[in-house]
């Protein structure tokens, strides 16, 4: 069987989720996995969160890593479009910390 390779996909819904999300895609360079990060809301941009998700595996995504606070809807948007994995992070946020996100 041959070497399977793809790319990890990490999506932050906002810039002030980026440094947390940035943090997964350290650990996946250092064990060799390309990635790419995108900022995009399942709010504001819900175009652009299906077109990213129908395109991913096109695009040679494998997985699809999602972090977002508060309602934490990005995951779920993403996961009802994409026909690969969506793994949800949720992310702290005020005034539940992240209790909100785990539990949407």
């Amino acid at each position: 069987m041959g070497k399977v390779t793809f790319s990890v996909l990490i999506v932050a819904a906002s810039r002030s989720d980026l440094s947390v999300m940035e943090e997964s895609r350290k650990t996946l360079d250092s064990f060799g996995v390309s990635s790419r990060v995108v900022i995009v809301s399942a709010h504001r941009d819900p175009d652009r969160v299906r077109a990213l998700a129908k395109k991913a595996r096109d695009n040679g995504v494998g997985v699809i890593i999602a972090g977002a606070g508060m309602s934490a809807a990005l995951a779920g948007v993403m996961a009802s479009y994409a026909t690969i994995p969506v793994i949800g992070i949720p992310l702290f946020s005020e005034p539940f910390g992240a209790l909100d996100s785990l539990l949407s």
